[in-house]
């Protein structure tokens, strides 16, 4: 793909997202002039946004924030960090470490993300 043309594509993306669910097909039919491959990647990354939303429920990323403001430098598994639980350790390299953490009430699946604690 060209830049002009992923420039054409990622415009068309965000305007469809300022639109209602309800009318972005429409959007894209009128926007996309009969460029049938152009309206297939827009539609194909709105799927993909829309597939994305919630992957990391926000009270993760709140509670990540408090505990990366603490000093501390490395969670144990098992520990309990507000109502999630570290899981396991994902990684570690120069940067710190990443860990994953499940939710302690409600279904693990649907609660699970991870931490990153940074070494400075």
């Amino acid at each position: 793909m060209t830049p002009a043309r992923w420039q054409q594509v990622t415009e068309l993306f965000h305007d469809a997202l300022e639109r209602e669910p309800a009318q972005r097909a429409a959007f894209l039919e009128a926007a996309c002039a009969g460029d049938e491959e152009l309206r297939r990647e827009v539609a194909s990354l709105i799927r993909s946004h829309q597939d994305a939303d919630g992957l990391i429920d926000l009270p993760v990323l709140e509670k990540a924030a408090e505990v990366l403001a603490d000093d501390v430098s490395e969670f144990a598994v098992g520990q309990s960090i507000g109502h999630y639980k570290i899981l396991k350790t994902l990684g570690a390299g120069g940067m710190g470490k990443v860990y994953r953490a499940g939710s302690t009430t409600g279904p693990q699946s649907s609660h699970q993300g991870a931490a990153c604690r940074t070494e400075l």
